[in-house]
């Protein structure tokens, strides 16, 4: 395992760290997984909930996050599209760029097509804001609440 997670000589310094990032994450989503098996669901009131939701009645750009993970966990992709898209775009980003580091690793290099890029950091902002636009829009403008 050690040798797998080494930089090798194909790996540009970019890529290596969504390497480590996106393995670290693999095994955060396992153990929330087993997490979120095992803890209640009312543990989400036990933290507390959002500050700037509480204070102000508006979503904040992580408002739906929490739930997002815990419907993707269920493999319900639709319903966590709709609390947040970014756990959605970001498990297939890192299904996507993990798949191509492992072939890369396995080939030693020889396909080695799919690299991180800044851009995908840019739509993932842009996915957040217009999420947090969108949710706040329909609240103070047709008052639909669309997440309880």
């Amino acid at each position: 395992m050690k040798q797998f997670l080494k930089k090798q000589s194909y790996d540009t310094d970019i890529d290596y760290l969504f390497f480590v990032i996106y393995m670290l994450l693999l095994i955060g989503l396992v153990s929330a997984y087993i997490i979120f098996r095992v803890v209640p669901p009312e543990i989400g009131e036990v933290l507390g909930g959002c500050t700037l939701h509480k204070m102000t009645g508006l979503y904040c750009p992580g408002c739906g996050g929490t739930r997002a993970i815990k419907a993707l966990l269920r493999f319900d992709l639709l319903q966590s599209a709709f609390y947040h898209p970014i756990p959605l775009y970001t498990g297939f980003l890192g299904m996507l760029f993990l798949s191509g580091r492992i072939i890369a690793r396995i080939t030693n290099g020889r396909i080695n097509r799919f690299h991180a890029n800044i851009t995908f950091l840019w739509i993932a902002l842009a996915l957040t804001i217009m999420n947090c636009f969108y949710k706040n829009y329909c609240l103070l403008h047709y008052h639909i609440t669309l997440i309880k």
